[in-house]
């Protein structure tokens, strides 16, 4: 089994108010949660959160296992939600 630095990554995912969903992939726990501030000041994201990804590999033939642990996770109250999504409806 092979375990190197760059097996590990954080992912912000993001379920915004409009429905879309976006995760993105970070080397940095610090860049993830600079991510997830962002993205909670900007009012349109529903819930976001981080999970931590290592890979690791067990053949040379590419066949790898994850495992995976959420860190962080943030939601939005439903009262909230129900005005940003009536704010974004009007905004697109």
């Amino acid at each position: 089994m092979i375990i190197t630095s760059e097996a590990e990554t954080y992912r912000v995912n993001a379920l915004y108010v409009t429905g879309q969903s976006v995760s993105e992939p970070y080397k940095a726990l610090e860049e993830a949660e600079k991510k997830m501030k962002e993205e909670i000041k900007s009012g349109e994201v529903a819930s976001v959160s981080i999970v931590w990804h290592h890979w690791t590999e067990w053949r040379k033939g590419g066949t790898y296992e994850c495992e995976e642990k959420r860190i962080k996770n943030w939601k939005m109250s439903p009262e909230k939600m129900e005005a940003a999504r009536q704010k974004a409806l009007e905004k697109y």
